[in-house]
């Protein structure tokens, strides 16, 4: 059923951003595009989206494109039944990004490494955005995540 519930549908999509990437980057993959789809209760759609250059993988820099997103579309005042993430013009991430790397970008990444490796050995809900909690009253889970419609989002 549809819903106007900001908290739970910032935290669906910051669920389905943080799957996304961090499928993206299991694969070795950025992502020079990051699309929202949305769908309204009257069936209408929109969508927005953010090239990257270079291509990113990181969930913040994602994220923060598509909350900005988010927040532009969803002031409709209408509930919306769908909320969709894509990752879009993938490409190889680089072995090494530079021979001279940033220092912030490279504290970063290691905790992308980390909380990824935390998640692979733990399951995807030990380490989440703390937007997710509004999802666990409303969405059956287990330790690898939500239970979704979209059988492809669910492991």
């Amino acid at each position: 059923p549809p819903t106007a519930d900001p908290p739970f549908l910032r935290g669906m999509l910051d669920y389905l951003l943080a799957r996304a990437a961090l499928e993206a980057r299991g694969r070795g993959l950025s992502a020079g595009l990051a699309r929202l789809h949305l769908r309204y209760g009257d069936f209408s759609s929109a969508e927005a989206s953010r090239r990257f250059d270079p291509p990113v993988d990181d969930d913040a820099i994602l994220g923060e494109a598509l909350r900005d997103a988010f927040e532009k579309l969803s002031g409709r005042r209408m509930p919306l039944r769908l909320v969709g993430v894509e990752l879009g013009r993938l490409t190889a991430s680089p072995a090494q990004a530079s021979l001279f790397p940033d220092p912030d970008a490279e504290r970063r990444r290691r905790l992308l490494q980390s909380t990824d490796a935390i998640r692979e050995r733990f399951g995807f809900r030990a380490v989440r955005p703390g937007t997710t909690l509004a999802l666990d009253q409303r969405l059956d889970h287990d330790r690898d995540g939500y239970r979704l419609r979209t059988p492809c989002l669910t492991r």
